[in-house]
């Protein structure tokens, strides 16, 4: 059961996001098949243009960030895919990919891509 009457819970296959099961009870803990979950997510960080900017006097240049190192955009996405095998075993797998704006000597850093995974046990 729910014990926050401000949220909602989402039941996949026998197995509620808090973690608890469905009250049904011929259900064992392991459900059969578990639950699969698809995710999606995109982002943007922009630096501020004052943090390139120089704040030196004379001929010593103070700069917080070096614009041929640092990109003043970044827009990032990802999808990724999660799998609730019982109600004690999760694994994960994302995709992320990011492009920037400046960063570079000539222009534009490269894009990064990301494959990342992870087994998780007991949350």
């Amino acid at each position: 059961m729910n014990k926050n009457p401000n949220s909602i819970a989402c039941v996949f296959n026998g197995v509620r996001d808090d973690g608890s099961e469905d009250s049904d009870e011929n259900d064992d803990k392991d459900v059969d098949g578990g639950a699969v979950e698809l995710a999606a997510r995109a982002g943007q960080l922009h630096v501020d243009p004052n943090a390139f900017h120089n704040f030196g006097t004379g001929g010593t240049p103070i700069v917080l960030a070096d614009a041929t190192k640092a990109a003043s955009q970044a827009d990032s996405w990802g999808v990724g895919l999660n799998w609730y095998l019982n109600t004690d075993i999760k694994l994960m797998i994302d995709y992320d990919q990011t492009h920037f704006d400046g960063g570079a000597p000539h222009g534009n850093r490269p894009a990064e891509h990301a494959l990342l995974s992870r087994i998780q046990v007991s949350w």
